[in-house]
């Protein structure tokens, strides 16, 4: 069992699209479908057969996502502690799955984190409609999932358990679960609170993304300290001062940006960043560029 991590850690959702990455998914869904189905027994005399599931979710560590699904681990500090998954039904409806945090990580706002990146991701799909089946006993996920827009509706077809269910036993779970709905304003049209963002890591020099834009990473990041001197080769490098104060060494000068100011350090050019106190940037790169200049060092891309 993993150790718990303490409530200040960061949060970042990291794509299951390795097969290490999909090992430790499946596990994840494992520990939660065992839950699920000791509690359907107890609460409505109900039998899940969680290894037909687990291998439907996923059938090899190695098998990647279509590209309309998205499956996310959520990692606390060092920690994997839940996972939530995105499904394709159609062209225009995705379905929230396995949204799950393991008990000593909820009531810290991971949930609401969680479900908004699953959303996020909807909408830059562009999915109109996203829905969603839980059981009844999970009251507080209902709770989360009104306060987002959500609303309960019938039964609706390719639903994730249909297929477990024979015909005789699907009344039975269909009236121990709630189905609920959510319609989508689209993609892009919903605004993004950069502070909101950034008040949800700590840390330094790990860049977060917040959107997508024309192939590039949109991102948010907390500084202090010296960076070390390095270059992008194949694009320039976008510096937006949000807060605080940040120097940028080129081999010829020094550039000093304060709030609401900008620079563009040319491809090719050394420079190292620094930072007298924790400075908040935006920051925009093609998306995959290593923030360090080199695959081998550099932050892993974290979606939040």
């Amino acid at each position: 069992m993993q150790q718990s991590p303490a409530p200040q850690e960061c949060v970042a959702f990291i794509l299951a699209d390795s097969p290490a990455t999909r090992r430790t998914a499946r596990g994840l869904i494992a520990e939660y479908l065992q839950w699920i189905a000791a509690s359907a027994a107890q609460h409505y005399g109900l039998a899940f057969d969680v290894d037909a599931m687990l291998d439907a979710d996923i059938a090899s560590p190695g098998v990647p996502a279509s590209p309309g699904d998205r499956l996310y681990l959520v990692r606390r500090g060092e920690n994997d502690v839940g996972v939530g998954c995105l499904r394709r039904l159609d062209n225009a409806t995705a379905e929230i799955q396995r949204m799950y945090l393991q008990p000593a990580v909820r009531g810290q706002g991971t949930g609401r984190l969680l479900l908004d990146r699953l959303l996020a991701d909807a909408r830059a799909i562009g999915y109109r409609t996203v829905r969603l089946e839980s059981l009844k006993f999970l009251s507080s996920a209902h709770t989360l999932y009104r306060s987002a827009g959500f609303i309960e509706t019938p039964p609706y077809t390719g639903n994730a358990m249909r297929k477990y269910h024979d015909e005789a036993s699907l009344p039975a779970y269909q009236a121990s679960a709630v189905f609920m709905a959510l319609q989508l304003d689209g993609p892009g049209l919903r605004a993004i609170d950069l502070q909101a963002k950034l008040s949800t890591f700590e840390g330094h020099w790990q860049p977060r993304t917040v959107a997508e834009y024309n192939g590039h990473d949109v991102m948010v990041v907390k500084v202090q300290g010296e960076y070390h001197w390095h270059s992008h080769p194949d694009t320039d490098d976008f510096f937006y001062v949000l807060a605080g104060a940040l120097e940028i060494d080129l081999p010829d000068r020094t550039v000093r940006l304060a709030p609401g100011q900008l620079f563009v350090v040319p491809r090719g050019v050394q420079h190292r960043p620094r930072a007298v106190q924790e400075t908040q940037l935006l920051l925009i790169e093609p998306t995959g560029t290593p923030n360090s200049g080199d695959t081998a060092t550099a932050a892993p891309r974290r979606v939040i």
